[in-house]
């Protein structure tokens, strides 16, 4: 960790919430700042939760659990994006979700 300090200068240990499963972090109506990770480079869109940590996914089709490491941005307090790379196993379940008019179901573990 602190190499890493070093060389982004920036970057800063987010205080652990555990939470039941199933249970967002924050309050009803209100956006809960501690999330907000450290912008990870000087030009990206917006803050990023997501660079170390784990999206998990599931197949529609055959239950299949999907781990995989996708930059998550926050663009407000209910509405973030996940970067999937085209072909990948995770990118494949949201188009099988998304095909059915479903939103894609999503766990992220930081």
């Amino acid at each position: 960790m602190r190499r890493r300090d070093r060389r982004h200068g920036r970057v800063r240990r987010l205080r652990q919430n555990r939470r039941e499963p199933g249970q967002a972090a924050g309050g009803q109506g209100r956006e809960d700042r501690s999330l907000l990770s450290a912008w990870q480079h000087e030009h990206d869109g917006g803050r990023y939760i997501g660079t170390g940590s784990v999206g998990v996914l599931k197949d529609p089709d055959d239950g299949w659990i999907n781990l995989g490491t996708y930059r998550t941005q926050i663009h407000d307090r209910t509405t973030v994006t996940m970067s999937m790379v085209p072909g990948h196993r995770g990118e494949l379940m949201r188009k099988k979700w998304w095909a059915r008019g479903l939103p894609c179901p999503v766990a992220i573990a930081c």
